[in-house]
């Protein structure tokens, strides 16, 4: 998350044309031209290359430049997860008396349990820890399954829900669009220099589907 944070996902300091492009939106808020596939973000109040949406846990936009440090670190806090609830499982059914119905219900809600005298301290501690675990899996796992769909289909959380797909140019190219050139390596050093394809101002496109949709708004 460090480098989520730290890396600076507008353009701001790119040297933006004066002269609008096609293409390109003026930002009434910056005061600046806005490249494809970016927005303004009212939060960060500054226009982010790609932006693919405002996250509340680091505090900052995820963008061109930063997206594959956000779903890198994502990904580890996913695999991380179910490797944490997976490897307590056996102590926990061990401590609570095994595999019960009511085993079962104390886990969904331990705080119960506890004030009923089911379970003792060392297991109600044991328990709840669990049952948060079991929350995080389930976050991360949308989380990490939301974006790896996004990413395969080459769309950002915006694009996505405005169904936009002209820049959908296969499974291995949107990856690199997003992991950089060195994709193979980032997953286990995300601080490697792995330069992107673009600059965060141009993008290519899928020519055919951009010319039906072009079609489509002529009719």
């Amino acid at each position: 998350m460090y480098w989520v944070i730290t890396t600076d996902a507008t353009g701001r300091k790119s040297g933006l044309p004066s002269v609008l492009k096609p293409g390109w939106r003026y930002c009434a808020e910056c005061q600046l031209n806005s490249p494809p596939r970016s927005y303004h973000c009212s939060d960060c109040a500054e226009c982010v290359l790609k932006r693919d949406h405002h996250c509340m846990f680091t505090g900052c936009c995820v963008g061109y430049r930063n997206h594959r440090y956000y779903f890198i670190a994502v990904t580890y806090m996913w695999l991380g997860s179910l490797y944490g609830v997976g490897y307590s499982w056996a102590h926990i059914w061990q401590e609570v008396g095994g595999v019960t119905y009511a085993n079962v219900l104390s886990l969904a809600g331990p705080h119960v349990a506890f004030l009923f005298g089911y379970l003792t301290w060392y297991t109600f501690l044991m328990t709840s820890l669990q049952t948060a675990g079991c929350v995080l899996v389930f976050m991360t796992s949308y989380l990490f399954l939301y974006q790896f769909f996004l990413i395969f289909n080459g769309q950002t959380m915006y694009e996505r829900r405005h169904n936009t797909k002209i820049y959908n140019l296969g499974f291995r190219r949107n990856f690199v669009e997003v992991l950089g050139k060195r994709w193979y390596l980032t997953w286990v050093w995300p601080s490697l220099q792995s330069s992107l394809l673009g600059n965060g101002f141009n993008f290519r496109t899928d020519t055919l589907l951009e010319e039906i949709v072009e079609n489509h708004k002529s009719v």
